[in-house]
């Protein structure tokens, strides 16, 4: 159990840290970020995989949390040319 929650930990902070990086960087670099949320998504996932077989219930749902805020990013890498297409 504590090898998954060191585990989970690493986790956790390197997916916010990717965020956060996202979050900074200029409209034309995000555009290949796309792959990089892909890969979080399949991060979130291994590591929500890992909470679970610990029986870490707090850990599942800030895992979830942070899987969903990715699949949102992803969702809307992918809607912005769409919406400038449009305009």
């Amino acid at each position: 159990a504590e090898l998954a929650e060191h585990g989970f930990r690493f986790c956790m902070e390197s997916l916010e840290a990717k965020l956060e990086k996202h979050k900074e960087l200029p409209e034309d670099e995000k555009t290949g970020e796309a792959g990089r949320l892909e890969d979080s998504v399949r991060f979130y996932q291994e590591a929500l995989g890992l909470a679970r077989q610990a029986g870490d219930q707090a850990a599942v749902k800030q895992i979830q949390e942070g899987l969903k805020e990715v699949k949102k990013k992803r969702s809307q890498e992918s809607n912005d040319p769409t919406e400038e297409a449009a305009q």
